[in-house]
């Protein structure tokens, strides 16, 4: 079963310390949530897990991933960056072929994969159309898409239902949920709680650098977190027997 995992990182950036002595290990057939506010160091941890960012040492089932080709780590960790900024005229099919070029040569089956994305992501209808063209939400889709289509066994994605409409933001939490469940190791960033809490097997909380909490969302995200964090206070309930929250305020009371 695929593991990732680093311990210890120290990142500072423009003179600021980002992440001070952070640690994360996730195993294949999980769903970990990163969450925190603006400026907590998600992104930067995640670039450190892609391998564009260090000094880190990351370990991909107990090899230093820096060991490894590009095109090995290409194979092995797909990685979506935050924001859909695509400037290419080139037809969204060709954008989702581009999570097979790590595997080489095209076959039979890419074709597959990139049909399986096309499809996972909703994205089927806009496959013939200039990427550049499409909305917002159309393009967060076709990017998911493109690292979707990689088959990697590690999946690394920034907010990636940050542009997606309700509808298609619980579509795409489901599918990286369903992901993880097949097997690989799913780490996203989210800044909207109720679907982190929904979606998420665990969730790692940062808060200025630093790792303030580790654990399933039931427990871990409880009032004097959420409250010390994000200076919220949330509403709770149950719906079908799946416990849930909802921001409610912001302060402490």
């Amino acid at each position: 079963m695929t593991m990732l995992e680093t311990q210890g990182v120290c990142i500072t950036l423009g003179g600021r310390k980002v992440l001070d002595n952070v640690g994360l290990r996730v195993g294949g057939g999980e769903m970990l949530g990163l969450l925190g506010p603006n400026g907590a160091g998600k992104t930067t941890l995640l670039k450190v897990l892609a391998g564009l960012t260090g000094p880190a040492r990351v370990l991909l089932d107990g090899t230093d991933a820096g060991l490894l080709t590009p095109s090995q780590r290409a194979r092995a960790v797909s990685y979506l960056p935050q924001g859909n900024d695509v400037h290419w005229p080139m037809p969204a099919i060709d954008v989702v072929a581009l999570g097979r070029h790590p595997h080489g040569p095209g076959n039979a089956r890419d074709r597959d994969a990139i049909a399986r994305a096309l499809a996972e992501t909703d994205s089927h209808s806009v496959a013939h159309r200039p990427v550049n063209t499409l909305s917002g939400g159309e393009r967060a889709r076709v990017l998911l898409a493109r690292a979707l289509a990689v088959e990697a066994p590690v999946l690394l994605a920034d907010e990636p239902v940050a542009h997606l409409d309700p509808g298609h933001q619980l579509q795409v939490l489901a599918l990286l949920r369903r992901r993880a469940e097949a097997g690989d190791a799913v780490v996203v960033v989210l800044h909207d709680l109720a679907l982190a809490a929904r979606f998420c097997h665990r969730v790692l909380v940062l808060d200025q650098g630093r790792v303030v909490a580790d654990g399933r969302p039931a427990a871990t995200l409880d009032d004097a977190l959420l409250a010390g964090v994000y200076g919220i206070t949330v509403l709770r309930g149950e719906y079908s027997g799946v416990p849930y929250l909802l921001p409610w305020a912001a302060g402490r009371g």
